[in-house]
């Protein structure tokens, strides 16, 4: 399994990832810290799922999923 971890607080995402990691050490975890790059990723590595933060720099994650549910359709998101 993929999983894109987004927020823009370095603590927080290293937090999810080794906490995922601990319990799935075989899934790819990715992440990014703001919603620009989490298009951008998402787009190349297509992941099954998507930790955002709301309140980001660059742009918020409600913009960065709605253009990743509109670029990527196959992809359902889950409000």
């Amino acid at each position: 399994m993929k999983i894109l971890i987004v927020d823009d607080h370095p603590v927080m995402r290293k937090g999810m990832s080794d906490l995922i990691q601990l319990h799935h050490p075989d899934w790819e975890i990715h992440e990014a810290d703001n919603g620009v790059q989490a298009i951008l990723m998402a787009a190349d590595i297509k992941p099954d799922l998507i930790l955002m933060d709301y309140i980001m720099p660059k742009l918020d994650g409600v913009r960065a999923a709605s253009t990743i549910t509109r670029d990527l359709p196959a992809r359902r998101s889950s409000w």
